[in-house]
């Protein structure tokens, strides 16, 4: 080191990302940088100089980052080493902890990030340098047990910053979101209690998402804070954390919808950001002496920044998710707009399918998938020339051999799209009969997805009882014997059940609800 500066070596067997890098360093000032380009050549300038940092890219051809780093602790054991890779995982966290990596970052690095994980080594060198001096004046005994906590300390972070990882990575909706980050503070600070409040910057306030716990007697999942006022209004209208450990003296944190105060002699805030908005607060209370610290904070911070790009990317997919369906809703009301006697009857056949569906004790995801694959189930039809789609007779043969296409159709229509497998096989197989005599494949039974077995049911029905060019809607009892009929030869036996009981329950309820024609006596 010469004068203040720091420097730094960058190992990776990628040019542009040492040379970004590098210039980051550069730009930042106070730092000299050396690169290379592999183990083999960073271990050659280690032997020759001296460091104040590393970083390391894990995968590199001769001599990969495991393998200079134990090579780095051989030449200098003081140097702190950041492993930056692309395939995270916690084995490979723990890995490099025990080879001595101080820290590890995903690609691609976020130089923001980098920043502060830099400064935050660079300390705990200058601690470890010093801990080696007063191994000299201490017994051996005591600084070995002292980095072994240290150790212990450093793979526990790294577990638990694994687990906000994991966590928030398998998320998919806003609804599960919040609660899992609220359960998550809890455990990684040890607080007794927490929540998530969303920053309403329309009505100036903020507003609870989330809670767990009780704090005071009070619980969190109703606390309301003014923006601006007390600890955490002041904290989301400043975008900064803040720590307050008093336990004797409480301080007023918010208070609940009642009107309940809610207080705590111990609160870690810290506000969440999106492009540099704050978009919410998550504050953790009630921790037992020494209260909250700035390892409190760091990993709270670490779950947040996780947060964040959860929440962005879950409305982008519900964005893209909702955008995707409403073009292809568009579509069935253009195949409907051809047909008069079609009008709204993939609404019609979609709504009774859920209710056999609920019946049947499908999931919630299945019903999803059911809302929206029945609505699609006849979108082939849009490839079917007009003249056939709107005969106003019977069709032909080669006329009945084309319309049987639609369901392939349908399918290549939507192939691309990323429909779920079960939505796709809707759209295919609401044809296929139950004794194989179906199209467009002839499956059999229950080689015939259930979701399909439904539509084929309820699809069928809504067809008889609708007029038709060639007829006149057939009544409902002939319909519903033709489904009797038909049972375990065209439809599955049991969804006709279903659906067939449902009828009856409705027709008995309207029988109940509809006002007796005689006066009373």
């Amino acid at each position: 080191m010469e004068g203040d500066e720091l420097k730094i070596l960058v190992v990776d067997d990628e040019p542009n990302i040492r040379e970004t890098l590098r210039e980051f360093f550069l730009q930042l000032g106070g730092f000299q940088v050396d690169t290379a380009s592999d183990g083999l050549e960073a271990l050659a300038i280690v032997r020759a100089n001296k460091f104040d940092c590393a970083l390391i890219d894990l995968q590199m051809p001769r001599m990969n980052g495991i393998e200079l780093l134990e090579n780095i602790q051989k030449v200098d054991n003081t140097l702190p080493v950041i492993i930056m890779t692309g395939h995270a995982s916690l084995e490979v966290a723990i890995e490099t902890v025990r080879f001595g990596a101080s820290y590890f970052l995903n690609k691609p690095v976020r130089l923001g990030q980098l920043k502060s994980v830099l400064d935050r080594v660079i300390r705990e060198r200058q601690l470890l340098i010093d801990n080696l001096r007063l191994q000299d004046q201490l017994k051996q005994k005591e600084a070995i047990e002292a980095l072994n906590v240290r150790l212990n300390r450093k793979v526990k972070e790294q577990a638990l910053l694994f687990q906000v990882a994991e966590s928030m990575g398998t998320l998919q909706s806003s609804e599960d979101l919040y609660p899992q980050m609220v359960a998550l503070a809890s455990d990684l600070v040890g607080a007794e209690s927490a929540a998530f409040l969303y920053y309403d910057k329309g009505q100036d306030f903020l507003l609870p998402l989330a809670g767990n716990g009780r704090s005071n007697g009070r619980g969190l999942e109703d606390l309301t804070v003014e923006a601006g006022t007390g600890l955490l209004g002041r904290s989301a209208y400043n975008g900064q954390p803040v720590i307050y450990n008093c336990p004797q003296e409480p301080i007023l944190v918010g208070k609940t919808f009642s009107g309940a105060e809610v207080r705590s002699g111990s609160v870690l805030s810290v506000p969440m950001k999106i492009r540099d908005e704050t978009f919410g607060v998550l504050v953790a209370l009630d921790k037992k002496q020494p209260g909250f610290q700035e390892e409190d904070l760091f990993l709270l911070q670490f779950l947040l920044s996780k947060a964040a790009l959860t929440v962005e990317n879950i409305a982008l997919y519900e964005t893209v998710v909702q955008n995707l369906r409403d073009t292809m809703r568009s579509l069935v009301k253009a195949i409907e707009a051809k047909d008069a006697y079609t009008e709204r009857h993939s609404s019609r056949v979609t709504e009774l399918s859920v209710l056999v569906a609920e019946r049947l004790g499908l999931s919630e995801e299945e019903l999803d998938s059911l809302r929206f694959a029945g609505y699609l189930h006849d979108i082939g039809k849009i490839g079917i020339a007009d003249h056939i789609l709107t005969k106003p007779g019977r069709l032909t043969e080669e006329e009945f051999a084309i319309m049987r296409s639609h369901p392939v159709i349908g399918e290549n229509i939507v192939q691309n799209l990323d429909l779920l497998p079960r939505e796709r096989e809707v759209i295919r197989s609401h044809h296929e009969r139950w004794d194989g005599s179906g199209y467009p494949d002839g499956l059999v039974g229950e080689d015939i997805p259930l979701m399909a077995r439904i539509i084929a049911v309820t699809d069928a029905f809504d067809a008889m009882t609708s007029d038709r060019p060639y007829r006149k809607a057939l009544p409902t009892e002939v319909a519903s014997q033709e489904l009797k009929d038909k049972s375990w030869i065209q439809f599955d036996g049991r969804v006709a059940e279903v659906f067939l009981t449902l009828l009856e329950e409705e027709a008995h309820h309207a029988a109940l609800t509809t006002p007796s024609s005689q006066a009373d006596c």
